[in-house]
């Protein structure tokens, strides 16, 4: 992709990059040293939602050896089983300070610079959003390009104001699966373009290697209504008055601790 006239976005990127949390530390921290240098740039914020209190300390320990990059951490101490990440995505764009809103997993690396590459076309492309790609692999196999197929998931970046039109992702979904597809239904209901960015490239590492075939057998495995309302959204799904306010408590803003 040839990006013409990129620099204004490079001045002041105005995203806030989402990334909801489970127990995800230990992938954090073997990822966020490859990702920093995307991260600590002009108009980004770095909003980490804790949907569980484990990890607290050594999550505010580890944000501090990088000063540069502007964090937001938001935690919910109310102890749960692992549910759908909806809710807490929610109150992560709820709390965002920027205009565009980027969401993807923090386990995730960035391959090319997706970042910049999804908010090129949603610069350029007003009425759209944009969807990265993702591939699986495991820590202990290096990235070749071809350790399995490329999905159009792992990482979409919209407007805010659109989000916000939408009462942003469903949180009617409580198991895996749905919330992706329900949210594009949602945006393309409200007339934006669905466009699909081959080359913002994540990859999504875990201990294991199966990553690509066990996601496609919950896939084949969710239950028919779950899949209904995933692609066909319903009056309810639109009208979501308190989304994102499941939590609150910000335990680090950059804002205040400059």
């Amino acid at each position: 992709m040839h990006f013409p006239d990129y620099h204004p976005i490079l001045t002041n990127f105005n995203t806030s990059i989402i990334l909801p949390f489970y127990k995800k530390l230990v992938d954090f921290k073997r990822i966020l040293p490859l990702n920093a240098k995307y991260f600590q740039r002009n108009g980004l914020e770095v909003i980490i939602v804790m949907d569980d209190p484990e990890g607290e300390s050594n999550l505010m320990l580890l944000i501090k050896e990088y000063p540069l990059i502007n964090w937001l951490i938001i935690i919910n101490r109310e102890l749960h089983r692992w549910r759908n990440p909806a809710k807490a995505i929610n109150v992560g764009i709820r709390a965002s300070t920027k205009d565009y809103i980027m969401v993807c997993s923090p386990e995730s690396m960035f391959h090319t610079d997706a970042i910049f590459r999804l908010r090129y076309i949603t610069e350029n492309y007003k009425h759209s959003f944009a969807i990265g790609k993702v591939a699986f692999g495991s820590y202990e196999s290096a990235f070749n390009g071809s350790l399995n197929a490329f999905l159009s998931y792992g990482s979409v970046m919209v407007n805010k104001q659109y989000l916000e039109q939408v009462t942003g992702y469903s949180e009617n979904f409580e198991e895996w699966g749905g919330e992706d597809d329900n949210l594009r239904a949602k945006l393309e209901y409200i007339g934006l373009q669905k466009i699909l960015v081959n080359d913002a490239i994540l990859i999504h590492y875990e201990d294991k290697s199966s990553g690509y075939t066990d996601r496609s057998k919950k896939s084949k495995a969710l239950p028919l209504g779950t899949k209904r309302k995933a692609f066909i959204p319903d009056m309810d799904d639109f009208q979501n008055l308190n989304w994102g306010t499941d939590f609150s408590e910000i335990i680090y803003d950059y804002r205040k601790n400059i």
